[in-house]
């Protein structure tokens, strides 16, 4: 991004020594194009074990935007093991889907979107639905990526983090039966 001086030289390679016959001189200015954001307004910092959480996460590219063909979403929680996650799920439309997960030493990863990415035109915006219940109380970090597929090495567009706690249950909750 910014100004940057540029020269062109036209040289005539025939002789010896070369000879310039021509100079071009001028200011090229790159403007840099707004990458794509990933957003929520109701992520979870504090959970409670064994009750299920609902969030939203929100891609947008703006207009102006590059055109992308093979992005996908990369997640990573930190601290936890899959045994501690007793349900994580994205919504389809239709029904719950269960989300990948593998293990990597200490955390818990995976991806959401077609394992080959899906097209991020310009503009863009959606909006997906998932569900989390842990069985275990910890303090955990999350990262989602979104992440270009096309160069290689993978490209990291954007990137949404945080922190959530799961808590013990502490106070059963019954409901009291007030008519019989």
């Amino acid at each position: 991004p910014g100004e940057h001086t540029v020269t062109i030289d036209l040289v005539d390679l025939t002789p010896e020594p070369d000879v310039i016959l021509e100079t071009l001189m001028g200011t090229l200015t790159v403007i840099p194009r707004p990458l794509p954001t990933i957003t929520s307004d109701d992520l979870p910092t504090d959970l409670i074990e064994n009750v299920s959480a609902e969030f939203n996460i929100t891609a947008e590219n703006e207009a102006d935007g590059y055109a992308y063909t093979n992005v996908i979403f990369k997640y990573v929680i930190t601290d936890a093991l899959i045994t501690d996650i007793t349900l994580f799920e994205y919504w389809d439309g239709d029904s719950w889907e269960p989300m990948p997960m593998e293990q990597q030493v200490n955390d818990v990863v995976g991806y959401y979107g077609p394992p080959t990415g899906f097209p991020m035109p310009a503009p863009y915006t959606a909006t997906s639905k998932f569900r989390i219940e842990f069985a275990l109380s910890g303090e955990h970090t999350f990262t989602i990526d979104l992440v270009d597929l096309t160069p290689e090495p993978d490209e990291t567009l954007a990137t949404l983090t945080g922190n959530f706690s799961v808590w013990e249950e502490m106070f059963p909750i019954y409901l009291p039966l007030i008519y019989k």
